[in-house]
């Protein structure tokens, strides 16, 4: 029996994503997405914890995400995650765990220009540096996935008392 390495996430983009190709031809798409956590403390206010992730998508659903997404976007992902470890230049070891993504759907409205994030995980965001990616990093091996399903209707109409 193998392991299970599946990934379920909602979160918003931190900024648009940039949509390159890698040497196959293959469409790559790096996303940086926030996704805040909501920790019940024991005086009488809750406390929000935001943790980033970065989303890997590859194939016709990165030229998706760079065409019809921008900062702001909430966005479901479900994938796998993927760990990569280097040596930079200076000979450091690296590691970093991505979500390599099998399917993304995009949910809410457009951000509205000026107001993308707002919150806990806009005041965070800034602070987050560019992440160096190896070379290697990106698999061109991963096949090309279908054309992505930009609907999401969700089946609770009253979302205020859900336990969670």
């Amino acid at each position: 029996m193998s392991d299970i390495n599946d990934v379920t996430l909602v979160g918003r983009l931190v900024e648009k994503p940039v949509l390159k190709y890698g040497k196959s031809g293959t469409a790559v798409s790096n996303l940086r997405v926030a996704n805040n956590t909501y920790m019940p403390s024991a005086v009488d206010s809750n406390k929000t914890k935001v943790n980033f992730f970065t989303v890997v998508v590859f194939g016709k659903q990165a030229e998706n995400c760079e065409k019809y997404l921008d900062k702001g976007r909430q966005i479901v992902i479900n994938g796998r995650l993927d760990q990569n470890s280097w040596e930079d230049n200076s000979g450091n070891k690296r590691s970093m765990v991505r979500i390599i993504a099998n399917r993304i759907q995009f949910i809410g409205g457009q951000a509205k220009s000026g107001s993308a994030i707002s919150g806990p995980a806009a005041d965070n965001a800034k602070d987050i540096p560019g992440e160096e990616i190896p070379p290697e990093a990106a698999n061109p091996g991963t096949p090309e996935n279908k054309e992505l399903d930009t609907t999401f209707e969700s089946p609770i109409e009253d979302t205020d008392d859900i336990p969670f």
